[in-house]
């Protein structure tokens, strides 16, 4: 089995096992209690790193 292939089935198993709303609740809970000038600055380097993308 190929490192692609095994990465595929544990991702799948994984998304299988918990519901997506449940992660991505998560993530958001996580980020929320990111306060004041960290999250500013999370959140200029997000946008930097999408500014020199091709849409």
């Amino acid at each position: 089995m190929s490192r692609s292939e095994l990465y595929v089935r544990a991702l799948s198993e994984y998304l299988s096992r918990h519901k997506l709303d449940d992660v991505t609740e998560r993530i958001n809970v996580v980020m929320g209690n990111i306060q004041g000038e960290k999250s500013e600055l999370l959140g200029e380097r997000g946008l930097g790193s999408l500014r020199g993308l091709e849409w």
